[in-house]
């Protein structure tokens, strides 16, 4: 009788295990990226602006909302949860989005959103959202006629884009590795 009462415990405790590890198994990995930004009202405080101190920065949007980055072209598709429109929650936030993985900083790009609009010039890195390209957004080495960082870096020409892309290269590919990882990363 104890023998059939010990065979019976095991048999549980193999199949609770079993259960467990394909409980593990089904649950996605969240990414390990993170994207952050000063909020507008935090950077327009009279208090910071007279103690000259900085605001702390918000999570703007995760590696779970970037949908999937085009390394050809540079576009990046990101859909948040609680709005339809990224442009709405990227308009909240000030000049800087800081990425980071694994809460280690990668780079940041130089504006939160340039649109087809603006007047000015930027040679640095950007997030562009182009209302000519079918209201997508893309990730460039400047504004206007940017092009993807890594077609920047290849070139042979110095340039003051060339420069600033190159700044960011190493927190660049550490970027676009997790991507891969994640199988959000399209190379045509």
């Amino acid at each position: 009788m104890k023998t059939i009462k010990f065979i019976t415990a095991m048999l549980l405790s193999v199949c609770l295990f079993i259960g467990c590890n394909n409980e593990n198994e089904n649950v996605k990995a969240l990414s390990k990226i993170e994207v952050k930004a000063q909020p507008e009202q935090a950077a327009t405080s009279e208090t910071q602006v007279a103690e000259n101190t900085s605001p702390d920065t918000e999570i703007v949007f995760t590696g779970d909302e970037i949908v999937s980055y085009n390394g050809k072209t540079g576009e990046i598709i990101l859909i948040f949860k609680n709005t339809e429109n990224p442009l709405a929650v990227l308009r909240h936030f000030n000049d800087k989005l800081e990425f980071y993985r694994n809460e280690t900083f990668l780079f940041s790009l130089k504006s939160k959103i340039v649109s087809d609009i603006e007047s000015a010039v930027y040679n640095e890195p950007v997030l562009h959202y182009s209302t000519l390209e079918g209201d997508k957004y893309y990730i460039r080495d400047g504004y206007p006629w940017g092009i993807t960082l890594d077609e920047r870096v290849a070139m042979g020409t110095n340039s003051e884009r060339k420069t600033n892309a190159e700044k960011i290269l190493s927190g660049w590919r550490l970027f676009v590795d997790e991507l891969k990882k994640e199988g959000k990363y399209i190379e045509n």
